[in-house]
């Protein structure tokens, strides 16, 4: 009676009777064709541009599709299939091809497992398709798994190795941060961030430097990016189409209290005129206290226009309700001049 063979790996089964002195020949090749291939073996696989189909024979000579493990090399320009038999049986598949495109495997006509290339995977078929050899790791510890690099996002992890640095942690559109301890960052950006408690806040914010925006009334802002708070004092000094005289020309109330950033001067033509300006009570308006006592005078000098911040004034402070005077105390040429105080509410 002839030999019959396994139906997953060839294995040669002797009918009784058989092979009678020789039967030694048969049962070597089973161990090192099939047991040792099967249980430790590696064969290679080479790829010419084109799927690989391993075929099983009714044999116990040595055969590709038996090996455990397949190193799959050649030089591919597109992915590719590697068929192997329907049968039961557990395979690791590496892609060490070139041309960086993945490898499928599969059986003839049922579904498969793509390898990328540059990876190794373990695999299973299993009698119709061939599939993951595991798909669940029970019990694994923190620190039992040392990855090489870091997990991409791709795949589940966030492509960096540390939260602190340059590294970009990638999360979805709307992330829920359930009890995250964000400890105190000394810089960075927090965008379209809502629902943060304002307890968890603690520390100082810069609104200058750490701030970006316009803060909206509702949330305790004004809404506005320029400051309400500068404001100008202007009186016009005109000579009635003749040069200004010397002598006090003007008066003005300020009903808020305020400080004198800066001062301008501005005339109609090119000529000089010095300006004393005074501040004093409604009480003691008369009285012509000058604010700037032995400082600089805002003044022009032979041209058409001056401005600075007060220089060595006695104060630049006026209190809310206070009378100001302009004083012109020399003027040549100029026969119409603004004067303007720009304050900051106090």
């Amino acid at each position: 009676m002839a030999s019959t063979y396994s139906t997953n790996l060839g294995i040669e089964l002797i009918a009784t009777g058989d092979q009678s002195g020789t039967w030694g020949q048969s049962t070597n090749n089973n161990f090192t064709n099939v047991f040792e291939d099967a249980i430790v073996g590696r064969a290679g696989v080479v790829f010419a541009d084109a799927d690989v189909t391993l075929t099983a024979l009714a044999s116990n000579t040595n055969q590709t599709y038996r090996y455990l493990y397949l190193n799959c090399t050649g030089t591919n320009s597109a992915a590719r299939n590697l068929i192997v038999p329907t049968i039961n049986k557990t395979y690791v598949v590496e892609n060490n091809t070139t041309g960086s495109y993945s490898i499928t495997v599969k059986t003839a006509a049922g579904t498969g497992v793509t390898v990328p290339n540059g990876y190794k995977v373990s695999l299973y078929v299993d009698g119709t398709n061939v599939t993951q050899a595991a798909t669940y790791i029970p019990a694994v510890g923190v620190g039992s798994i040392t990855l090489g690099s870091p997990l991409p996002v791709a795949s589940g992890g966030t492509g960096v190795t540390t939260s602190t640095g340059s590294g970009n942690v990638v999360l979805s559109t709307s992330p829920t941060l359930v009890t995250p301890v964000l400890g105190t960052p000394t810089s960075g950006t927090l965008t379209n961030c809502t629902g943060y408690p304002t307890s968890a806040l603690s520390g100082t914010v810069s609104l200058t430097t750490q701030v970006t925006g316009t803060l909206p009334v509702a949330n305790g802002g004004t809404g506005i990016t320029n400051n309400p708070n500068v404001l100008g004092l202007e009186l016009v000094i005109d000579g009635g189409g003749l040069a200004i005289t010397t002598g006090i020309k003007g008066y003005l109330e300020v009903p808020f209290a305020c400080a004198v950033n800066t001062w301008t001067l501005l005339a109609d033509q090119s000529g000089s005129i010095t300006v004393d300006v005074y501040s004093d009570t409604y009480a003691n308006y008369g009285t012509n206290t000058s604010m700037v006592g032995a400082g600089t005078k805002p003044a022009i000098a032979s041209a058409t226009k001056a401005q600075s911040a007060p220089s060595s004034w006695t104060t630049t402070s006026i209190a809310a309700g206070n009378i100001i005077g302009f004083n012109v105390t020399a003027a040549t040429t100029v026969t119409r001049v603004t004067i303007s105080l720009k304050v900051t509410r106090t």
